[in-house]
């Protein structure tokens, strides 16, 4: 899923991730089987009356799967006569030519309790759905290759919660911004300030520059009865990346305390929920940190923070870095240890008007975040 349309920038990224699937977690599904194979089928008589998902970055020490996810559903039986059914989580292949260990699928550390009591799932391949089995409310074909299953049983009217947990990774690519949000992005995904003003050839190329996403599949979900009643899925990405550098999509219900939050009700999922995140290259001329190069860029990204329910203090904080970043106080703990990147040649003295501009940027964030007292 690399697009290598630029050189790498000048300062330490993470290794790119290849990956031939999608970088994605799922909500719980309805299964049936022949033999060692499951498929994906609507499952008319137990309905998802709520679920929470709780998806975090794990950091350094995360790996090749660094996002953790902490999942619970509730599950009602609608029928008035004992259920039992076999219930799932999608798992994918990471390398699809690859060796056919455990390393070769997406999931890894599956856990799952029902009603605080550890069960133990079995992994099995998937097959596409024969013929009508309600493949019309589940995921597309790519997330069936696999999937860990296990066997619920309802008394009548019953109700059973379920629980998840789980590590997966993420696709990162070197550019450009299109290559995790596709050639025609959705307007939730053109929000993102430098779609709405262009980068400067000079400063910083969001645009142009390294992206990864994380997505959660939702419409796996869409297997169960009847829209899903409350749902909230929360990601909270690597606390070094500053908010100005992540894009939801769809946008988020809100941007709170470190977290990018979805909650819907009565909902039948007909997108993923992802979260994008930006890496940009330095132009000829761009020094230290990825900052907003002008007051338009400042502007344009507080659009999109109304759009997405950023909270004052999640603006304060994009306040904060952006003034260690363009003041070059690079040790400052607000911006994560991250490696500046020297001036370009000689360059030792900013441009002319930089602290202006400077002011002026932390002018429109102030202003914005005195709206949200």
């Amino acid at each position: 899923m690399s697009a290598s349309r630029l050189p790498l920038p000048r300062l330490l990224l993470p290794a790119l991730l290849a990956l031939a699937a999608p970088p994605a977690a799922a909500n719980d599904a309805s299964y049936h089987g022949f033999g060692a194979a499951v498929f994906l089928a609507r499952e008319a008589r137990v309905r998802m009356e709520a679920e929470t998902v709780a998806i975090r970055h794990l950091g350094a020490e995360g790996g090749r799967r660094p996002w953790a996810v902490e999942a619970t559903f509730t599950f009602r039986n609608l029928a008035d006569v004992p259920v039992t059914i076999r219930m799932g989580h999608p798992d994918w292949r990471v390398h699809q030519d690859g060796p056919a260990g455990d390393d070769a699928w997406a999931l890894a550390d599956f856990r799952v309790s029902v009603d605080g009591t550890d069960v133990s799932p079995a992994h099995q391949d998937a097959i596409p759905a024969p013929g009508d089995a309600g493949a019309d409310r589940a995921p597309p074909a790519d997330f069936r290759d696999g999937a860990w299953t296990w066997e619920v049983a309802f008394p009548p009217g019953g109700v059973r919660v379920v629980r998840n947990t789980y590590r997966f990774g993420g696709v990162q690519t070197n550019g450009p911004y299109a290559a995790c949000v596709g050639e025609r992005p959705s307007p939730d995904a053109r929000r993102a300030f430098w779609r709405q003003v262009p980068d400067r050839r000079d400063g910083w190329r969001f645009d142009d520059g390294l992206c990864a996403t994380a997505t959660y599949l939702v419409t796996s979900g869409r297997t169960w009865a009847g829209p899903i009643g409350r749902a909230e899925v929360s990601f909270q990405p690597d606390p070094s990346a500053p908010p100005h550098l992540w894009v939801p999509e769809p946008a988020a219900t809100e941007i709170r305390d470190g977290r990018v939050v979805w909650r819907f009700t009565d909902w039948v999922p007909d997108r993923e929920l992802s979260l994008h995140r930006v890496m940009p290259l330095p132009g000829d001329a761009a020094a230290g940190l990825p900052a907003f190069d002008t007051v338009d860029q400042a502007r344009a990204w507080v659009v999109f923070a109304r759009a997405n329910g950023c909270d004052r203090a999640t603006v304060m904080r994009v306040r904060a870095w952006t003034a260690a970043a363009r003041d070059g106080r690079y040790d400052d703990p607000v911006l994560g240890g991250l490696a500046p990147v020297p001036p370009p040649g000689d360059a030792t003295t900013r441009p002319a008007g930089w602290d202006r501009a400077t002011r002026r940027i932390l002018r429109v964030l102030d202003r914005f975040a005195e709206t949200l007292r």
